[in-house]
């Protein structure tokens, strides 16, 4: 546990730094990163030898620790950016602390703790065709119906957006895109790569 701790005490200082590591002789590294968010490189390079980043990555995402209430922070684990870009999106739009988590699939699926809303159409008829159609096993949540937002902030930053279960009258897209097809998924990747990303 001790381990789990120290990496957990060692992610969060070199994000918004400590000054105690300016008194063990260490004054750039003090400083910290000044990061909005961060990630950590697991699986074989590292769990093959110590221990995973796991805790490390529920402390820092949650919205309060050992001191008290605080500012979560945005750590993505197995070094997964999608998903950190994800949770900080989340964190921005919402103020709340995000999860990151994997998702798995198996013969008693769907189980209690994640179970998509279901369309009837498309990627979601049903729970098997949501995580066939996912692609990915990493999630980032947040608390609240907040598909709308994100797909909005997607739109204004010219990241596409595909596979999604909102509904269409509460999504806000530049009218722009209405020149790039009917087909609202289709016409998201049209505008986003003619436009280029907004931030390079």
């Amino acid at each position: 546990m001790g381990f789990v701790i120290k990496m957990t005490l060692i992610a969060g200082d070199l994000m918004v730094s400590n000054p105690r590591v300016k008194e063990l002789g260490y004054a750039e590294e003090a400083l910290g990163h000044n990061a909005i968010a961060g990630g950590f490189q697991g699986q074989r390079q590292w769990t093959d030898h110590f221990p995973n980043g796991d805790f490390m990555e529920a402390i820092l995402c949650s919205s309060f620790d050992w001191i008290g209430i605080r500012q979560p922070f945005m750590v993505a684990t197995e070094n997964d950016s999608l998903n950190g870009v994800s949770m900080l999106f989340g964190h921005l739009l919402t103020g709340s602390a995000q999860v990151f988590s994997d998702v798995r699939t198996n013969p008693s699926w769907p189980t209690t703790w994640f179970v998509p809303n279901l369309t009837g159409q498309g990627a979601f008829t049903d729970v098997y065709n949501v995580m066939a159609n996912w692609g990915a096993n990493h999630g980032a949540f947040s608390y609240g119906h907040i598909g709308a937002d994100l797909i909005s902030l997607a739109a204004m930053l010219r990241i596409p957006f595909n596979m999604h279960n909102v509904p269409e009258e509460t999504i806000f897209r530049p009218s722009v895109w209405s020149s790039f097809g009917m087909d609202k998924e289709g016409a998201d990747y049209r505008a986003c790569s003619n436009f280029g990303p907004l931030y390079r």
